[in-house]
């Protein structure tokens, strides 16, 4: 089985103190779906490169969860990790597929700025081929700056939700959830595998 690396979910337990790394049971019926082997990032630079060192992988999947720090979020180890992620991924030609956040991250990486938007938390809605996701976000883009460039949109307000990077095809992001998908929708399994090759 390929070896993907999962980044994870910042959990912060105010009331016990304690800071978790945390990620949805979902991934795993998914990897099992998909065909490939999820390895947990630690929310830990250090660890990571060194797990990076140890264990050669295939991919990376930049999971969703947690507002960036910049907008607002308590994340700033976690926007650290898959900063250096993203960049791992495109010096060793790997592929990476962003989720979510995982999107959000990567186009902050290429100065892209995220704007508030509305009724996208808790909805499905269509896209401009038709299709039909989930959503769970606060923040996205409208617009973006090369080398990005968008693969669809939201049909209800042009919120861009699906893209990719000219001249690092490897790299792809979306802002649906394919894990919150298991009962039936065959075309975020497919994109999974195709993307991945698996």
């Amino acid at each position: 089985m390929k070896k993907i690396l999962i980044t994870q979910k910042v959990e912060c337990k105010k009331d016990i103190q304690e800071v978790r790394d945390v990620l949805a049971h979902d991934w795993y019926k998914l990897a099992l779906r998909c065909g490939f082997l999820p390895l947990m990032a630690p929310n830990n630079l250090i660890l990571t490169k060194e797990l990076l060192a140890q264990i050669k992988i295939d991919g990376i999947i930049l999971s969703g969860g947690n507002t960036l720090y910049k907008y607002g979020g308590d994340t700033k180890d976690r926007d650290e990790l898959e900063h250096f992620l993203i960049d791992y991924a495109l010096e060793h030609n790997l592929k990476l597929l962003g989720v979510c956040r995982g999107m959000q991250v990567i186009l902050d990486h290429f100065n892209v700025d995220l704007y508030p938007v509305i009724n996208h938390v808790r909805v499905c809605h269509e896209l401009d081929d038709g299709s039909v996701v989930n959503s769970y976000h606060n923040y996205g883009a409208y617009e973006l700056k090369s080398p990005l460039v968008a693969l669809k949109h939201s049909n209800e307000d042009k919120v861009i939700e699906a893209i990719t990077c000219i001249g690092h095809e490897n790299l792809k992001a979306v802002m649906w959830h394919p894990e919150r998908e298991l009962l039936g929708n065959c075309l975020d399994v497919k994109l999974i595998k195709d993307h991945f090759e698996l």
